[in-house]
């Protein structure tokens, strides 16, 4: 949901990275981490453990 989404846009920001650096870390499009951020996507556990991941931050910390 919306929390999630914002939590995304929060460790970014955090992290000085733009949406394209997560996507070129995580092997995926721009395009497809803006359609995660906006939520658009409903992602299993993987591409959430991914994102976290990335960001420094757990599942937990960030999905729940």
């Amino acid at each position: 949901g919306n929390w999630m989404n914002w939590e995304i846009k929060r460790k970014l920001a955090e992290k000085q990275m733009l949406q394209r650096d997560l996507a070129v870390q995580l092997e995926v499009s721009e395009g497809y981490i803006s359609r995660l951020v906006r939520g658009s996507i409903e992602d299993g556990k993987d591409i959430k453990a991914r994102v976290a991941d990335a960001l420094g931050s757990t599942t937990d910390e960030m999905f729940t």
